[in-house]
């Protein structure tokens, strides 16, 4: 069992106390003789009203599980003036037991508890409907917006239910995104159609930002160990982190990708600097005051987040698709959350769109 799974409390609203969900969760405690207080609650919401000024996000070891009552699949939230890429995403819950000072989440969540939502059945029937309707159409389906994907999962067993039914499904891709090595429990799993994916950063960044996740070498051993057994691969690149001898760090985190791991075992690499949202800074002040996160000088994009200006970017990105090409050449990578104006500086290409971006996962797929 990793370190990081320590729940203090789970509270389980009453509806959801047979789904297949909690009676993973309730079996895991039992069976790693967990000190954890379990208590049913009558309706999550009203719980949460009542109690969410009693706790932290921060507390990182209270789990909530109840029925999720909206549609579990959407268009990535992609930011006003950015080109995006065509993925969606899978809401399994909300949280990570990870405190990386970085994570929008910070601001994003309106509750302090991790969430997941315990409704899978009502999850399948909505993503089989969407997939069945539009059967033209290669998906990138991932579960890794709102929270890490793996992290929790030897506790909640989300990934072995998804896994299953997107082997029989020929139009879409699962994405599972992590920051987690805790990978043992997926290596017998059947992976057809389905990417693991981790966010790297130096370990540098790991030990300052990233607080209770994976090593980068654990991930990348992680990494390996998947692919070994048929997972195919990707690699975020998101956030980069700009400092004083940023480009050997990441082109030193490159070269051991190509070391490791076959380069065809890996579909898709991202690359994203820095940014935050409007209110992030505050928040920041408050449950880390000594954080540097957001003292260098950056502008209010038309996004609302704020961003390095365009020409730092620009040569960030120029940099590391420059490693990625001399160190994985053919392997795709992108820009997640940029600006057109951008695109076309890095990658001296015409007006770029969601469909071009896309064409390129697809090339990638197919081995085109």
């Amino acid at each position: 069992m990793q370190d990081h799974i320590r729940l203090r409390k789970i509270f389980i609203e009453e509806d959801s106390a047979g789904d297949a969900i909690t009676r993973n969760v309730l079996d895991f405690v039992r069976e790693h003789n967990m000190d954890t207080e379990i208590h049913y609650i009558p309706d999550h919401a009203e719980f949460i009203r009542k109690y969410q000024d009693k706790y932290s996000y921060y507390d990182k070891d209270i789990l909530l599980l109840h029925r999720y009552k909206g549609k579990f699949l959407s268009s990535c939230p992609g930011s006003e003036g950015v080109v995006c890429c065509m993925y969606h995403v899978l809401n399994i819950g909300i949280g990570c037991p990870f405190d990386c000072a970085y994570c929008f989440l910070q601001s994003y969540a309106k509750h302090p508890f991790m969430t997941a939502h315990t409704n899978v059945q009502d999850l399948l029937t909505e993503l089989d409907r969407f997939l069945e309707s539009k059967p033209g159409f290669h998906y990138r389906i991932g579960t890794g917006e709102y929270i890490d994907s793996i992290a929790l999962d030897p506790i909640l067993g989300y990934n072995r239910i998804l896994i299953d039914f997107f082997t029989m499904k020929s139009n879409a891709t699962l994405e599972l995104k992590t920051k987690s090595a805790e990978v043992d429990h997926l290596l017998r799993e059947n992976p057809a159609n389905v990417v693991i994916s981790w966010t790297l950063n130096p370990q540098k960044i790991v030990d300052e930002h990233e607080a209770g996740a994976s090593s980068l070498e654990e991930r990348l051993e992680a990494a390996r160990a998947t692919s070994m057994v048929g997972f195919q691969l990707g690699f975020h690149f998101d956030p980069i982190f700009y400092y004083e001898g940023w480009e050997k760090d990441y082109e030193d985190i490159i070269q051991t990708i190509a070391r490791m791991v076959d380069m065809e075992k890996i579909r898709w690499i991202s690359l994203g600097v820095f940014r935050y949202s409007v209110g992030f800074r505050e928040v920041l002040k408050i449950h880390k005051p000594q954080s540097t996160l957001t003292s260098g000088e950056m502008l209010l994009s038309e996004d609302y987040k704020y961003r390095f200006l365009s020409g730092i970017r620009v040569g960030v990105y120029k940099k590391m698709a420059g490693y990625l090409d001399k160190y994985l050449p053919g392997v795709y990578h992108y820009m997640c959350m940029e600006t057109q104006n951008v695109w076309q500086r890095v990658y001296q290409t015409s007006r770029m769109t969601p469909v071009k971006v896309n064409s390129g996962f697809e090339k990638r797929r197919l081995g085109i």
